[in-house]
């Protein structure tokens, strides 16, 4: 488990442009689960980076992701 903030998020969040909101999958509105979604936008296409139940964790994944690549 990461030591971070969530200024340290929110700060990298910012700093590499992206943007955290919730992504909701499932075919059916009724049973639609909502996550939150890290996600990479530019003009009018997004790229979801990663997702969770949690938002600290969607943008820890997210910061690990970015890390590793």
């Amino acid at each position: 488990m990461t030591g971070r903030t969530d200024t340290e998020r929110l700060e990298w969040l910012e700093a590499n442009k992206l943007q955290i909101g919730f992504h909701q999958f499932g075919a059916v509105p009724e049973q639609r689960l909502n996550k939150w979604a890290v996600w990479n936008c530019s003009g009018s296409r997004c790229q979801k980076l990663s997702s969770s139940d949690s938002m600290r964790t969607a943008i820890d994944s997210a910061m690990e992701r970015e890390t590793h690549d």
